[in-house]
């Protein structure tokens, strides 16, 4: 019973110190689902069910202002933001690549069709890639933003779920066999280099 009860009073202790540390700021109340959000600068970027991709100035962190707002005929469920440009995953479409270099007027720049449900992106200066689930990474060359053109791609059977790449190294998580980890000098011609399994 007593360390029963020590427990209860060290969980009451640390959700007192959670609530300590943590606490809300500001918010900003939209209709319809959102399901992911990316920022940079001043400039919280957010995909809504309704709404589509969604772009709040939160200069004033306590009261974010809704700048503007892109729609498509799909539903929008993922964003990524480099440079002036933003990444937004479509449901059973691809992606599309929007300039948000004016956040007042965000607008179409080009798009790449991919009937995948859920696709994560991550953006280099001059590549896209795009984790499509049980096809693999596919790597787009966007030199030309207006045209995106596969270049290379990489399966081995699991499901990627998200990808990140730094110094030309591949970090792909698998949705329930750990981290795949690529070289991407060559972006044509992605090449293994190890793996992490997590499934225990």
């Amino acid at each position: 019973m007593l360390r029963k009860a020590l427990l209860i009073s060290i969980i009451l202790l640390s959700l007192c110190n959670l609530l300590a540390v943590f606490h809300k700021i500001g918010s900003y109340d939209i209709s319809g689902e959102t399901s992911s959000i990316d920022i940079s600068g001043n400039y919280a970027y957010i995909t809504n069910s309704e709404h589509g991709l969604v772009i709040l100035d939160i200069t004033d962190i306590d009261s974010p202002v809704l700048m503007s707002s892109y729609t498509t005929t799909g539903v929008i469920n993922y964003v990524f933001i480099f440079e002036q440009y933003a990444i937004i995953s479509i449901v059973n479409t691809g992606i599309e690549i929007i300039n948000i270099s004016n956040p007042y007027n965000p607008y179409y720049v080009s798009n790449y069709l991919l009937q995948m449900t859920y696709i994560k992106a991550f953006a280099t200066e001059n590549y896209v890639y795009l984790t499509a689930g049980d096809d693999g990474l596919l790597i787009l060359d966007i030199i030309d933003i207006s045209n995106p053109i596969l270049i290379g791609d990489y399966s081995n059977g699991n499901h990627f779920n998200a990808v990140q790449v730094i110094d030309n190294i591949a970090y792909l998580s698998e949705f329930s066999s750990g981290v795949t980890i690529l070289d991407v000098t060559d972006p044509s011609q992605p090449v293994f280099l190890g793996n992490l399994d997590s499934t225990n």
